[in-house]
């Protein structure tokens, strides 16, 4: 019998970066967005202006960026952790 010696990456509760947070996470929080946006949030108008809670490595703010490309949209990110920002 093999045995395969796998230690997976932790992030420091303290230090996770954007790039730590990419590598580990992937496109999921991109993907379940794009199905929020497609599925259980009305279409947003031209104009509108969105905050982003806790945008982290702002992906959720692509994903709206990208579902409405023709829509001029303000979007305000904030996170408690500056680096994310």
């Amino acid at each position: 019998m093999t045995t395969i010696n796998f230690i997976p990456k932790q992030a420091h509760p303290h230090t996770p970066t954007p790039e730590l947070m990419a590598e580990l996470m992937g496109n999921v929080s991109y993907d379940v967005a794009i199905n929020a946006l497609i599925s259980l949030v009305s279409p947003i108008s031209d104009g509108a202006s969105l905050h982003d809670i806790g945008s982290s490595t702002g992906v959720v703010t692509q994903a709206i960026i990208d579902s409405y490309p023709s829509v001029s949209i303000s979007i305000h990110d904030s996170d408690n952790y500056v680096a994310m920002v």
